[in-house]
């Protein structure tokens, strides 16, 4: 929860859970809802404190975001996909990970009817998105910061890719409980 990145994620993280808490509208989901924001924000304390005093620099990517910089930046998506895809798909690092999750959402389709699935997954592309925007406004060189940051990006979010893929694998495994075969 620390850093530029970090702080995108914790507040996209809070919005998805809010959005899949409220949608029930019982109070002991919301109250939980707000005990857990409240956890984070103390978590997050010492960070707010610290960075507080820190100037300002081209790292400042909040202050970067606008659509005049996405649009002029628009054509590093042709640089963005295919490194990410390139890294994706390295077996010497990843093993086939990267590989089963198309093939597993597709066999396992019955695992999006679930609400938790839903979050996860949601999660797992605006994480993605997070860091296709951070490429699109850098002021850094583009494939500089693709070669020391894409493989962090893929172990941040490979615990998501793993719960989605044992999710969906879990609709299609023959031994699942309560489902005759």
């Amino acid at each position: 929860y620390t850093k530029n990145e970090g702080m995108a994620i914790v507040s996209s993280t809070l919005v998805i859970l809010f959005i899949f808490t409220a949608g029930r509208f019982k109070v002991h989901r919301l109250s939980g809802f707000f005990l857990f924001v409240f956890s984070v924000f103390v978590l997050l304390l010492p960070w707010l404190w610290w960075v507080k005093g820190i100037p300002q620099t081209h790292e400042n990517y909040i202050s970067r975001i606008s659509p005049e910089i996405v649009m002029e930046n628009a054509h590093r998506v042709r640089i963005i996909i295919p490194a990410f895809l390139k890294a994706a798909v390295n077996w010497n690092k990843w093993g086939g990970l990267w590989l089963l999750i198309v093939p597993m959402s597709i066999l396992g389709w019955k695992a999006f009817q679930k609400q938790y699935v839903a979050a996860i997954w949601l999660l797992f592309l605006v994480h993605i998105g997070i860091y296709q925007l951070i490429y699109l406004i850098t002021p850094w060189d583009l494939k500089q910061l693709i070669g020391f940051s894409l493989d962090r990006l893929l172990l941040h979010i490979a615990p998501l890719a793993i719960f989605i893929i044992g999710y969906h694998w879990s609709e299609i495994s023959p031994g699942r409980p309560g489902v005759e075969h």
